[in-house]
């Protein structure tokens, strides 16, 4: 019995990878010659330990065949690369086979819990749930409607709109805020970090700001209060020509805040100063943070604070990944908040790798928080352990 995985390539020739994340895959701890971004074909061997195992041939390319023996791994490894395939119905025969087996281990009722959840199928999932309270003497996952994401439902946005501002090169990081805008039609921006700014990247910050809310795209902010008070003390006594990008800022923040107040004593002064007719108030909808959607800047959970990835990470959804090293710039520990991801494909485990390997090489502590049963495995299998402390998802 083989199973073909791995048929289906990314952008061009397969082989294209993020330009900032990484030109190429990472490769798993110990295997030099194996690749992460190939075409892969498993076929059926035998174990001693378990039975049938797999091995895996890959290939990047006609003159280039290497070997990748999954049988190497622990069983549940080679289950959790079959599901970052999206081998699912090969990944589900093994856990329902090895959980009716004499011994089973709870791992793998939790990995078929998980995949039931991944799959839509709450029939299946409540009566494994149930047998699986009788037989281990504890509680199971539950079911949440809300997180829940069968396979064949798409998100409505996979790559998370999350940008923090790393505190430096501000007209670099302004420029690639109004892409990621342009991009996704909406941010959340992270402006806690900030500590100053000039007068050049705050006129550019403001022209982003205006045209985003003139085109109808949503930007919202975390710890806005203290970037405004930023500003204030910026600008304070100062009406020099080349502040007016800070003054212009500061418009459009009360602006967008609501603020009409404050957006008229600036008026005011900007009128005395300058000599001239300050910006008009425009009443316009209040783009307020989701709390639950966003990761608070300082607050005490690491659950809270990590930066979310959610849906599927894979070779045409890699954004997510340049935004959580966006993220980690500005950051003395790097959390992650893997509550929301389902998958990892397998062409995009080396990538996601590599950018763990990044922030450890900064000198930078990262945990991964609340990590689903089916990805923990394939994550011990290339080594993640030894970048950043993995957190097992805790039940719900």
């Amino acid at each position: 019995m083989a199973f073909s995985i791995f048929n289906k390539t990314g952008p061009g020739d397969g082989k294209t990878a993020a330009p900032e994340v990484g030109k190429s895959a990472a490769r798993p701890p110990g295997e030099s010659s194996a690749r992460a971004d190939s075409n892969v074909s498993f076929a059926s061997t035998t174990s001693p330990a378990s039975g049938p195992r797999t091995s895996a041939a890959l290939s990047s390319g006609a003159s280039e065949m290497m070997a990748y023996e999954v049988e190497l791994l622990p069983l549940l490894q080679e289950i959790a690369v079959l599901y970052a395939a999206d081998e699912m119905d090969a990944a589900q025969a093994l856990l329902q086979k090895t959980v009716q087996s004499k011994a089973p281990h709870p791992q793998a009722w939790l990995m078929l819990l998980d995949l039931f959840k991944a799959r839509g199928m709450k029939k299946e999932f409540e009566e494994l749930a149930m047998t699986y309270t009788v037989k281990f003497e504890s509680s199971p996952p539950t079911w949440n409607e809300e997180s829940n994401q069968p396979e064949a439902r798409k998100e409505a946005r996979q790559a998370s709109d999350f940008y923090s501002f790393p505190g430096k090169d501000l007209p670099v990081e302004v420029k690639k805020l109004g892409e990621l805008i342009t991009r996704l039609g909406s941010a959340r921006v992270e402006v806690g970090k900030i500590k100053a700014i000039d007068p050049q990247a705050a006129a550019a910050l403001a022209k982003v700001l205006v045209d985003s809310r003139k085109a109808g795209l949503p930007v919202r902010f975390n710890n806005l209060g203290q970037f405004i008070e930023l500003l204030k003390k910026a600008i304070a006594g100062n009406l020099a020509k080349e502040y007016s990008g800070v003054w212009q800022l500061l418009f459009e923040l009360y602006q967008r805040q609501g603020m009409q107040n404050e957006f008229e004593d600036l008026g005011l002064e900007y009128a005395m100063g300058f000599e001239m007719s300050p910006p008009s108030w425009e009443a316009v909808a209040v783009e307020q943070v989701d709390p639950e959607a966003e990761p608070a800047a300082e607050s005490g959970s690491p659950a809270a604070d990590g930066f979310p990835l959610r849906g599927c990470i894979a070779l045409d959804n890699l954004g997510q990944m340049q935004q959580l090293l966006n993220h980690a710039a500005g950051q003395k520990e790097v959390h992650v908040n893997m509550a929301g991801l389902q998958r990892i494909d397998f062409s995009a485990v080396g990538l996601f790798i590599e950018a763990l390997s990044k922030i450890q090489a900064s000198g930078k502590k990262t945990v991964l928080i609340d990590v689903n049963e089916l990805i923990f495995p394939l994550l011990e299998a290339f080594g993640a352990s030894r970048l950043a402390l993995l957190l097992r998802r805790k039940a719900q």
